[in-house]
């Protein structure tokens, strides 16, 4: 799934998403409306571990970042982008600043200019941005698109089909002909979520002798 950007084919967005949100940053957010985590290009930087950043997305409180400043959005934002070389026929990692210019056509939905300080949203004709003031904020199509909503709507249908918490991997295209850009979202794969066992409360004897303790903890094993 993906589009063809000269010689490098990739999706413009892709991720992860989970119907209970294991990652709450703010009481606020409701673990049952799930989480996003989803990257420019090839989804695997959102699925596998990396040293790069994914936007993480609480669908309950889309605007609710985990980072707080300019500084923090820009050090924990993605920077580099997966995609298949056509000319190599091989997967590649390349920095964002030398695949995404003003000449793509969704860059708006997916990154911000860093100017004087600040993070400015782009508009449809900043065809001469610099590449190297991109960050990659996804705020735009968070806002201005039916996406989160359009997730939300395809986890709970899933949901109720599994009978359970699912994790989903999943592409997005990005219709920009229009005034109102859309999306359309293409799911790659659907399994159950895994889920920690709900906590069993136990009463632990205090009379154990101490060369009987093999090992204790106060966490998970």
């Amino acid at each position: 799934e993906g589009e063809r950007y000269g010689d490098f084919f990739h999706p413009p967005v892709s991720g992860v998403a989970f119907s209970r949100n294991p990652y709450r940053w703010t009481p606020r957010i409701r673990r049952e409306d799930g989480l996003v985590r989803m990257v420019c290009g090839l989804g695997t930087r959102a699925v596998d571990r990396t040293d790069d950043f994914p936007r993480m997305v609480a669908l309950s409180h889309p605007g609710i970042r985990p980072e707080v400043t300019v500084s923090s959005r820009k050090h924990y934002s993605q920077r580099m982008i997966d995609l298949i070389n056509l000319q190599t026929d091989q997967f590649e990692s390349h920095p964002i600043h030398a695949v995404l210019d003003g000449s793509v056509p969704w860059l708006r939905m997916v990154a911000s200019e860093e100017k004087d300080g600040y993070l400015r949203n782009l508009f449809a004709s900043d065809h001469n941005v610099p590449s190297t003031s991109l960050v990659l904020t996804f705020d735009q199509l968070i806002r201005q698109t039916d996406f989160v909503p359009l997730v939300k709507h395809m986890l709970q249908h899933l949901s109720k089909h599994y009978q359970t918490a699912v994790d989903v991997e999943f592409t997005v295209s990005i219709d920009t002909q229009n005034p109102d850009p859309t999306v359309s979202i293409c799911v790659v794969q659907c399994r159950p979520q895994s889920l920690p066992v709900d906590e069993v409360r136990v009463k632990m004897p205090k009379d154990i002798p101490e060369s009987d303790k093999l090992f204790s903890t106060r966490g998970v094993v």
